[in-house]
C-alpha cells in the first residue's frame, strides 16, 4: 500500500509541475505569435524565438527584446564567422572582396544590436529603432553586394534572413514598448 501512495504522490508532483509549466509558458508564446505576426515572415521569427528557450519563457515585452538583441548578437558573430571563413575559400579577388566588405558591414552590425540591447535594458524605444535600423541599413548594403551576377552562397543567405527577421521584430517590440509607454501617460 506505501509503494502505491508513493507513487500517487510522485504522479500528483509530475502533473503539477506539467501543468505549471504549460502555463507559464502560454504568455510568452502569446508575446512572440503577437509580435511574430506583425513581421513580414512570420513563420521564420515564429520558429527562430520559439527554438530558444529563454525566448520561449520571456515574462514581458522588454525581456524578450533583450532575448532577440541577444539572438541577433549570436546571429552576427556566428555570420562574421562564416564570411571569414568563406572569404578564405579560394574564389575570384572579385568574390572575396564583397567576402570583406560583408564582414565590415556585420562588425557594424554587431555594434548595433549590440547598442539596441542596452537600450531595451534601459527601456529606451528610440535608442532601439535607431540602432536596429542601422543594422538593417549595413546589412542591406551586405545582401547588395551580391545581386547579380554574383549570388550569396546559401548559408549566407539564411543567415542574413534570420538577422534580418530578428532586426524586424526588434523593431515591433520597440515600437510597442514606445506605445505602451505614451499611452500609460
Amino acid at each position: 500500500m506505501a509503494v502505491s501512495i508513493s507513487k500517487l504522490v510522485i504522479i500528483y508532483f509530475l502533473m503539477i509541475s506539467i501543468l505549471s509549466s504549460n502555463i507559464s509558458a502560454a504568455p510568452s508564446n502569446d508575446l512572440i505569435n503577437e509580435f511574430c505576426k506583425k513581421t513580414n515572415n512570420s513563420q521564420i521569427c515564429s520558429k527562430t524565438l520559439k527554438s530558444n528557450w529563454r525566448a520561449v519563457k520571456a515574462s514581458s515585452r522588454r525581456a524578450l527584446g533583450e532575448i532577440v538583441s541577444d539572438m541577433a548578437i549570436a546571429c552576427a558573430d556566428s555570420t562574421t564567422n562564416l564570411l571569414n571563413s568563406l572569404e578564405r575559400v579560394k574564389n575570384s579577388q572579385h568574390i572575396q572582396e564583397k567576402y570583406k566588405k560583408c564582414w565590415v558591414y556585420y562588425a557594424f552590425i554587431y555594434n548595433y544590436v549590440v547598442q539596441a540591447k542596452q537600450s531595451f535594458k534601459n527601456s529606451d524605444a528610440g535608442g532601439v529603432e535607431k540602432n536596429i535600423k542601422g543594422a538593417l541599413t549595413q546589412l542591406s548594403t551586405c545582401q547588395q553586394q551580391f545581386r547579380k551576377p554574383v549570388f550569396e552562397p546559401k548559408k549566407l543567405k539564411q543567415e542574413n534572413e534570420k538577422l534580418s527577421c530578428l532586426c524586424s521584430v526588434s523593431l515591433i517590440i520597440a515600437h510597442n514598448i514606445s506605445a505602451k509607454s505614451i499611452s500609460s501617460t
